[in-house]
C-alpha cells in the first residue's frame, strides 16, 4: 500500500467496496475480501458512539449479518489494532477471556461464545481465570491474534487506485455555491453546479491522458473555458478564485502558470455559515471533527454559532486566480473589483481614524433605455458578510449596559456627530456600523431605523427571511431594526441580533417588541440563498454564549419589550 494517510472511507455495501479518501483526493478503492480487511478492522469492531474512544476511526459501515451493525472503518491497519487494544485493556481489563467474550461477541449476534472463548485460551496459552489486565504484553497480543484470526484474519480482496481532480470555487474568502460549469470529461460533456461548499463533483481521471475542461458562460452567453488539462496519475486539487457573480475568464494554459504549492497545509480561519455543522466543516476542509474541537477548544460540538471565526488546519491546494482575468466590461471600459476592509481597516475605531462620510456604491451604468449599454452590478454572494462584525461586537459588548459600550456606533460612522449611546436611538447605527464596514453600504440616514426600506435604493423587502436580513419595526415615527439569526427551538419565532434591545446588543425574539412589523429587507447587491432555512436555537442558550442573560417570561406575564424612542 502506498504511503498515504486517509481522511475519509465510505461503504458501499452492496457491492462490498469501501471508498478511502485521502487528504489530497485520492481514493481507494477496496473490494471483494472479508469485512477486517475492508474496513482495516482486524477486531470487526462496532462503531463507538464517541469517536474519541476510537482513534483512527474515519468511517462507519452498516452491514446486515443478519441484524443491523455500524462497524467502523479505520485509516490503517495499525490504526484498527491500537483501537481494538484500548477496547480490551479500558472496557474489558477486569474481565477474563469468558466475561470478555460474552459482552464482545454476544450469543444473541449468532456467535458462540463458549467455541470463541476456547479457541482464545488455545491459541494464547492464556488461564481461564486470567484477567485481562493481568496479562503480560506476550500473552496479551496472543490473545489480540487469536481474537484476529476468528474474525476473519483479513482476506483480502482487490484494491484499485483512483485520481481525481478537485475544484472548488470562492470568492477569496467564501466558498461560491450553486455557480454553474459545463465539465467535459473525454467524450462526455455534463451541466454542473457547485455545492454549497463551493465544490464540483471530483473528475475522475478514468483513463490517462483523457481530456478535462472546465467552461462558464459569460453574460453576453459565450462560453469561455477556465481550467483545461489532461489526466494524469496524481490528484489535482485546485481552488479558482472570483470576485463577481458574472465574469470573464481567459483559457488558462493546460497547467497553473507555475502554481504556488506548499508542501505544509496553511492554518487558516474560517466564518462559520447558517447551516454549518462540524461535520460539514470536518469534510469541506479535509479534516477530523476531532481536530477542530482540539484546535478551537469547543465545550459543546453540538453547538457551533454563525458568524463566529475558527481556526482548521486546510488541506494543500493548487490555488489559479482568475481574479485578475475577470473585469465589468462596457464597451471597452473595466471596472475595479470592489475591494472589502480589511481587519484593519474594521478596527479604524482603535486607531480614531476618519470615516468617509459619503458611502461608496457601484450603481449600473446606463440601461435599457439608454445607447450606452448597461454594465454588470457587482453582486455579494458571501452569506451576508455583515454578520461576521456584528457577532464580533456581540461577543465583545453582549449583555453589557450601553452606558459601559466605548464603540460609539453614531460617531464611528459620522465622527463629528454629537450623538453618543446613552441619549439617542443607536440600533440603526448598529446596523449601519456592521453593513458599512463589511460592504461599504449604509442606509441614507444612518441612525434611522426606517431608513432601510424601498425609500433607499440601497435596500430592497423580500418576502421571506434568511440569515443576516435586516427585520424592521414601526411605532409612529419611532422604530427597530435588528439582524435576523434564526429560530428559537421553543416558541419557532424569529430570533434577531441588534443594538438598543434593552439598551444592550443581543438576541431577542421577534414578539418581544409591541412596534408594529414591517418586512424583512436586504441590501441591494446582496443575493442571499432563498432556499435555506433558518438555523435553530434556544433562545436562553444562545444569549448565555455570548455573555447575556435571557428569561422567557411565563404566560399571561408582561413581555420584555425594546424601549419605545
Amino acid at each position: 500500500m502506498k504511503n498515504i494517510k486517509f481522511i475519509k472511507a465510505t461503504n458501499h455495501q452492496d457491492i462490498k467496496t469501501v471508498e478511502y479518501e485521502a487528504a489530497d483526493g485520492t481514493r481507494l478503492l477496496r473490494s471483494g475480501g472479508d469485512l477486517s480487511w475492508r474496513f482495516n478492522n482486524p477486531g470487526n469492531l462496532q462503531a463507538a458512539k464517541d469517536i474519541r474512544k476510537q482513534p483512527g476511526r474515519i468511517g462507519i459501515g452498516t452491514v446486515y449479518n443478519p441484524n443491523k451493525h455500524d462497524f467502523a472503518i479505520f485509516a490503517s491497519y495499525e490504526d484498527g489494532v491500537n483501537a481494538k487494544k484500548l477496547l480490551l485493556k479500558n472496557k474489558y481489563g477486569n474481565f477474563t477471556i469468558d466475561e470478555m467474550i460474552k459482552k464482545y461477541a454476544p450469543e444473541e449476534d449468532g456467535n458462540n461464545t463458549k467455541e470463541y472463548s476456547e479457541h482464545i485460551i488455545k491459541h494464547s496459552g492464556t488461564s481461564r481465570d486470567k484477567k485481562i489486565g493481568e496479562m503480560d504484553e506476550a500473552t496479551f497480543k496472543k490473545v489480540m491474534n487469536a481474537i484476529q484470526i476468528k474474525e476473519g484474519n483479513g482476506r483480502p480482496g482487490k484494491e484499485k487506485w483512483v485520481y481525481t481532480t478537485n475544484i472548488i470555487v470562492s470568492d477569496g474568502s467564501r466558498p461560491i455555491s450553486n455557480h454553474p460549469f459545463k465539465v467535459t470529461i473525454g467524450t462526455c460533456t455534463y451541466e454542473w453546479v457547485t455545492n454549497e461548499c463551493g465544490e464540483l463533483p471530483p473528475i475522475v481521471h478514468i483513463n490517462e491522458g483523457m481530456r478535462i475542461e472546465v467552461k462558464v458562460k459569460e453574460p453576453s452567453g459565450k462560453e469561455s473555458t477556465v481550467y483545461s488539462a489532461t489526466a494524469g496519475n496524481r490528484t489535482k486539487n485546485l481552488l479558482l478564485k472570483k470576485n463577481f457573480l458574472e465574469y470573464k475568464a481567459n483559457t488558462l494554459l493546460n497547467d497553473p502558470p507555475k502554481p504556488r504549492e506548499k508542501s505544509e497545509p496553511n492554518t487558516i480561519s474560517y466564518i462559520i455559515q447558517s447551516g454549518d455543522t462540524l461535520e460539514k466543516i470536518s469534510k469541506r476542509f479535509d479534516v477530523s471533527v476531532a481536530e477542530i474541537t482540539s484546535i478551537n477548544n469547543f465545550k459543546d460540538v453540538n453547538k457551533i454559532y454563525p458568524g463566529e471565526k475558527i481556526f482548521i488546519y486546510g488541506r494543500k491546494t493548487i490555488s489559479v486566480d482568475l481574479s485578475e482575468q475577470q473585469p465589468w466590461v462596457e464597451k471597452g471600459k473595466s471596472y475595479p473589483v470592489p475591494s472589502y476592509p480589511s481587519k484593519n481597516e474594521i478596527e479604524l475605531k482603535s486607531k480614531k481614524t476618519s470615516i468617509p462620510k459619503t458611502v461608496e456604491n457601484i450603481e449600473s451604468k446606463g440601461g435599457k433605455s439608454k445607447a450606452t449599454g448597461q454594465a454588470f452590478i457587482p453582486l455579494i454572494q458571501k452569506e451576508a458578510p455583515w454578520m461576521e462584525i456584528a457577532i464580533e461586537e456581540a461577543r465583545k459588548w453582549g449583555g453589557i449596559n450601553e452606558s459601559k459600550i466605548s464603540d460609539n456606533f453614531h460617531k464611528l460612522l459620522s465622527p463629528k456627530t454629537k450623538r453618543d449611546l446613552s441619549n439617542t436611538p443607536w440600533c440603526a447605527s448598529f446596523v449601519n456600523y456592521c453593513l458599512y464596514f463589511s460592504i461599504r453600504v449604509r442606509s441614507n440616514n444612518y441612525a434611522g431605523s426606517n431608513s432601510f426600506t424601498e425609500k433607499d435604493s440601497n435596500f430592497k423587502k423580500i418576502k421571506n427571511p434568511v440569515y443576516g436580513s435586516l427585520a424592521i419595526w414601526k411605532k409612529g415615527e419611532n422604530g427597530h431594526v435588528a439582524f435576523v439569526y434564526g429560530k428559537d427551538v421553543i416558541t419557532n419565532e424569529i430570533i434577531v441580533l441588534g443594538g438598543n434591545q434593552n439598551d444592550s446588543i443581543n438576541f431577542m425574539l421577534q414578539s418581544d417588541t409591541t412596534k408594529k412589523f414591517v418586512g424583512f429587507y436586504i441590501p441591494t447587491i446582496y443575493e442571499p440563498d432563498f432556499n435555506k432555512k433558518l438555523d435553530i436555537y434556544d433562545i436562553v442558550e444562545l444569549n448565555r454564549h455570548f455573555g447575556t442573560e435571557y428569561t422567557r417570561e411565563e404566560k399571561g406575564k408582561t413581555k420584555k419589550t425594546i424601549k419605545d424612542r
